[in-house]
């Protein structure tokens, strides 16, 4: 019932701070279920994929909506409830890579990144990471779960490498308030990036196999990650900038 009830929100194809508000307290309704029940009920494939379609891409097209917190606050939501089934169920896991969990993933940290040019974009930031710890808590005896958030997360960091250099130096060619407020979150996702690995190798087994297995420790000590390149408009021979 509470899944048709997210769907039917979805479906509806009107979005507001309300909605957003009433999706998480039902996502949390959910996880309650997974955590106190295990409830066998909600271990069908399509229930995993109504969950998961709420992370990353949305249908809502209005900006101001799309950069607030409650907007993301569904998205940490829905996958601390998948986090949560997986400690007891290992099929939770396949349903949540068949329903493209990766990519889900992927996009949800990218809409984190974007929101840097909000007004909220530290605090989206923050919290997003703190949820990334709490799922590996969560998880941290998945394999296959604990992949799924590492490859979403080297994902953005290796696919969106320009995004990020774009970001951070926008600086060098814009002194003004909006440029150094972007140029200093992108900073402190970077930050909270290196943070979540350290926290990653600390409290999964299976942190160290994985980030050696996906190459990423490559993407952390390349150059595009702390912003090496040279500088634009210097007429295309500058020096690399730390």
């Amino acid at each position: 019932d509470y899944v048709e009830l997210l769907q039917i929100i979805k479906s509806s194809g009107r979005w507001s701070l309300e909605i957003f508000k009433l999706q998480s307290a039902v996502l949390d309704t959910i996880r309650m279920a997974y955590t106190v029940n295990a409830d066998s009920d909600l271990l069908d494939v399509g229930i995993v994929e109504s969950i998961a379609s709420l992370v990353g891409k949305s249908s809502c097209k209005d900006p101001k909506l799309l950069g607030d917190p409650a907007f993301f606050e569904v998205q940490t939501r829905a996958l601390e409830v998948l986090a949560t089934a997986s400690r007891r169920h290992a099929v939770i896991v396949q349903h949540f890579l068949q329903s493209e969990g990766v990519a889900k993933v992927h996009q949800w940290m990218l809409l984190v990144l974007e929101s840097l040019r909000g007004g909220a974009g530290m605090e989206v930031v923050g919290t997003a990471f703190a949820s990334l710890e709490a799922q590996v808590n969560l998880c941290r005896e998945n394999e296959r779960y604990v992949e799924s958030l590492l490859l979403g997360v080297f994902g953005l960091l290796s696919n969106e490498a320009d995004l990020l250099w774009e970001y951070q130096w926008e600086l060098a060619e814009d002194e003004s308030k909006d440029a150094k407020r972007l140029a200093a979150g992108v900073l402190e996702f970077k930050k909270h990036a290196i943070k979540w690995v350290a926290m990653l190798l600390q409290s999964s087994k299976y942190g160290i196999t994985l980030l050696r297995r996906h190459k990423c420790w490559e993407v952390l000590l390349g150059r595009n990650f702390f912003g090496l390149r040279p500088q634009r408009g210097k007429g295309g021979g500058g020096e690399g900038a730390a």
